[in-house]
């Protein structure tokens, strides 16, 4: 999870000289809209905005507000909510809320063309339909650990679309940053 200081201040996500295509801006994982309230001050673009946890959904500020999990299926979704840290609640097979589930398509059927894709999932980036992104213009990322080869099967569905640069470890977690191939 980002912190506000980190989008701001630190500007993990890179926006600070980022030109935008027209299109839509996507924040997946919005937590309490900090995301949305910094691409406000820079960009015109329309946001959407998707969260999980139901105590920050609708409180982005975006155009357009989302309250499910983004994954690869349909239908209800478990979210474990992390009480010491709210923004690092994630998804789990059982127990924890029930709360609506949402694929990429479906998102991207109300934001056609997405300029720019905010994800921050608590983990759930794996889930993503990462080969059909050819359609979105940039991509910034923050990836969580998980076992050995996953953020390269991710990655190697990224890369026949978009140039990538990562920044962090695959066993530790970090980011990166897609820009799609002209």
């Amino acid at each position: 999870m980002i912190h506000d200081d980190e989008i701001f201040t630190q500007d993990v996500y890179r926006l600070n000289h980022l030109k935008l295509a027209p299109g839509w801006i996507v924040d997946l994982g919005s937590n309490t809209g900090a995301f949305v309230a910094r691409c406000r001050q820079l960009f015109t673009n329309p946001i959407l905005s998707v969260e999980a946890n139901p105590a920050f959904a609708g409180y982005s500020g975006a155009d357009h507000e989302i309250s499910a999990a983004i994954g690869w299926r349909l239908g209800p979704r478990y979210l474990k909510l992390n009480h010491t840290n709210p923004g690092g609640s994630a998804l789990v097979s059982e127990g924890g809320i029930e709360v609506e589930g949402i694929t990429f398509a479906e998102i991207s059927e109300i934001a056609d063309p997405i300029a720019l894709l905010k994800v921050d999932i608590e983990g759930s980036e794996y889930e993503l339909p990462w080969e059909a992104m050819h359609r979105v213009d940039r991509i910034a990322c923050e990836f969580h650990e998980r076992g050995p080869g996953a953020l390269g099967y991710l990655l190697e569905r990224l890369l026949t679309s978009h140039h990538v640069e990562i920044f962090g470890h695959p066993g530790r977690g970090g980011y990166f940053f897609a820009h799609r191939y002209p």
